[in-house]
């Protein structure tokens, strides 16, 4: 067999292989790419293709992502959020993401405008262009510690976004994240020097709080100095309520990204600003 057929046959089988070890299932109305090589699976959109036939779209109005599925005898670990897996999904309005996510691809949210709550959890490492763009519903966003960038127009036209909380690992936000996110008023940074970003990452300049000791950097820094600079206690801005709280129409989050239905001892993240449960 000469080289060139020995390319072509090479060739033939790993596109062989590459069927074999990506399948795709529906279980419980969410749809899988499944990775049988790495037991790993990708919630994805339901149109077999989605450009030329977006429909059908997810319409449930809260969906629950499961942290593993089970298929043909297999188990797979929810890893990621495949690219435009809920796009225009206008009826979803609450989605808990697990702890085993690590990827979510670019514009996999993007046009949920009915989306009012989504936790990112602790195990969300990298978030690609677009991811929540359009998500004219949402009102407060917790980056992970562990994300390093916030990639190009992951937030733009976000127009009820009110709160955002920035991780210590961010080091780079590109332009436009933030664009058109007229109703931003709180940014909380845990980043103990400023974060490189450029002139168009932000369209209004609120609240910025950040952390004990940083708030001379912060105010000479290019485009940071625009906001009101807070420098929080070490406990990073905490108000002190008393226990219990019996009601909060806003979501509630842990430090680390996760979704609470109420107040628990500690620290809660209530409409994007720090509060102690004693």
């Amino acid at each position: 067999m000469n080289r060139f057929n020995t390319r072509i046959l090479i060739t033939a089988l790993s596109l062989i292989v590459s069927v074999v070890a990506k399948a795709q299932t529906t279980i419980d109305g969410i749809r899988y790419i499944l990775n049988s090589k790495t037991l790993e699976a990708t919630v994805t959109h339901l149109g077999e293709n989605h450009f030329s036939n977006p429909n059908p779209k997810y319409t449930a109005a809260s969906i629950n992502i499961p942290s593993e599925v089970k298929h043909e005898n297999k188990t797979y670990k929810v890893t990621a959020i495949g690219s435009f897996a809920f796009y225009e999904c206008f009826d979803v309005k609450t989605i808990k993401l697990p702890n085993t996510i690590t990827f979510i691809d670019k514009n996999a949210f993007e046009s949920c405008t009915g989306l009012t709550s989504i936790n990112i959890p602790s195990s969300v490492k990298k978030i690609e262009y677009g991811a929540f763009s359009y998500c004219q519903s949402l009102t407060s966003i917790i980056i992970p510690e562990g994300v390093t960038t916030i990639a190009d127009q992951t937030f733009i036209y976000c127009e009820s976004l009110t709160s955002v909380v920035l991780p210590s690992t961010i080091t780079y936000i590109t332009p436009q994240s933030f664009l058109h996110c007229d109703k931003l008023k709180s940014v909380i940074t845990k980043s103990p020097t400023p974060i490189a970003m450029y002139n168009n990452t932000f369209e209004v300049y609120g609240e910025l709080h950040v952390p004990a000791g940083t708030k001379d950097a912060y105010s000479k820094a290019p485009i940071w100095k625009k906001f009101t600079i807070i420098e929080d206690s070490e406990t990073t801005g905490i108000d002190n309520i008393p226990s219990p709280i019996t009601q909060h129409p806003t979501p509630i989050f842990t430090l680390s990204g996760q979704s609470l239905s109420a107040p628990r001892k500690g620290v809660n993240i209530i409409n994007g600003k720090k509060v102690v449960i004693k």
